[in-house]
């Protein structure tokens, strides 16, 4: 598809049936979104690390909506 764009055929349609590329999988129904937060990858990290990462982030985020409600911080 992205071929048949860069020629400029008419009958190439950019977002022409996207829901049959990413859901039936047909790779001439439409162009793939592709790599657009590639470059926002800095690391590559252990899914162990990752969910390490994301639990410390949504305790901080709990604590933070208890002080605001007035609760303090329970264990």
């Amino acid at each position: 598809m992205a071929s048949r764009l860069v020629a400029h055929d008419p009958d190439a349609l950019l977002l022409y049936e996207v829901t049959d590329l990413y859901f039936d999988g047909d790779i001439e129904a439409s162009v793939a979104n592709t790599g657009q937060v590639s470059s926002r990858i800095a690391d590559l990290l252990p899914v162990s690390e990752i969910a390490r990462r994301t639990w410390v982030e949504i305790e901080k985020a709990l604590e933070a909506g208890r002080s605001r409600a007035g609760r303090g911080v329970t264990g």
